[in-house]
């Protein structure tokens, strides 16, 4: 029984159901990558810098991830909006990209 109560609460946290708030960060796309669950696009604050952030995309934003794809081959400086999330099964940071401004 606590075993199924745990796995009740483990599978909806790590599926991205809970979110709890909206962010922004400004940057250059470096790249976007497919993933099992969750799409991943890379941003660095400058193209010189060597510190990369990952921001992960719903599988179902085809065309969100084609334009930021386009974005990261024009070089074309970005401020991804995000909303935040208790946590997601993914490699990357757990913060979803839902929309984009080009700066």
């Amino acid at each position: 029984m606590k075993r199924l109560l745990l796995l009740l609460l483990i599978v909806p946290l790590l599926s991205g159901c809970w979110r709890y708030g909206i962010g922004k960060t400004n940057g250059y796309i470096t790249t976007v990558e497919n993933g099992i669950f969750w799409d991943v696009v890379y941003i660095r604050a400058e193209l010189e810098s060597s510190q990369t952030d990952g921001y992960i995309i719903n599988k179902n934003q085809f065309k969100l991830k084609e334009e930021l794809q386009q974005i990261a081959d024009n070089k074309q400086r970005v401020q991804l909006l995000y909303q935040k999330h208790v946590a997601a099964a993914t490699g990357a940071n757990s913060d979803e990209v839902v929309s984009y401004k080009l700066l």
